[in-house]
C-alpha cells in the first residue's frame, strides 16, 4: 500500500513540474512545437489539397424538381416585392408637428 502512494506522489510531482521543465528548456520546447506544427500542417495540406487535386471530378446529372423550383421562385419574388414596397411607403415624421 505504501509503495503505491509513493508512486502516485512521484507521478503527481512530475506532472506538476512539467511547466517548470518546459520553461527551463524554452528553446528546445519552442523548436519541438514548431516541428510538430510543421508536420501537422503538412499532413493536413497533403490530405485536403494534394490528394483532392489528383481526383478527377465526375460529372453527375442532377434532376430538378420543377414544382419545388417554381415554389422557391414564387416565394423569392414575393419577398422581393415586399422589400421594394417598403421604399415607396410614406411614414409620418414624429418630430414635425
Amino acid at each position: 500500500m505504501i509503495p503505491k502512494k509513493n508512486k502516485i506522489k512521484k507521478i503527481k510531482d512530475f506532472l506538476l513540474n512539467i511547466p517548470k521543465i518546459l520553461v527551463k528548456h524554452f528553446f528546445i520546447t519552442l523548436f519541438f512545437l514548431l516541428i510538430l506544427d510543421l508536420i501537422l500542417t503538412g499532413v493536413l495540406f497533403y490530405k485536403y489539397y494534394l490528394q483532392k487535386r489528383d481526383l478527377e471530378f465526375q460529372s453527375q446529372v442532377f434532376g430538378l424538381n420543377e414544382k419545388l423550383l417554381n415554389n422557391v421562385l414564387e416565394e423569392w419574388q414575393e419577398r422581393e416585392e415586399t422589400f421594394k414596397s417598403v421604399d415607396s411607403k410614406q411614414y409620418l415624421d414624429l418630430f414635425r408637428f
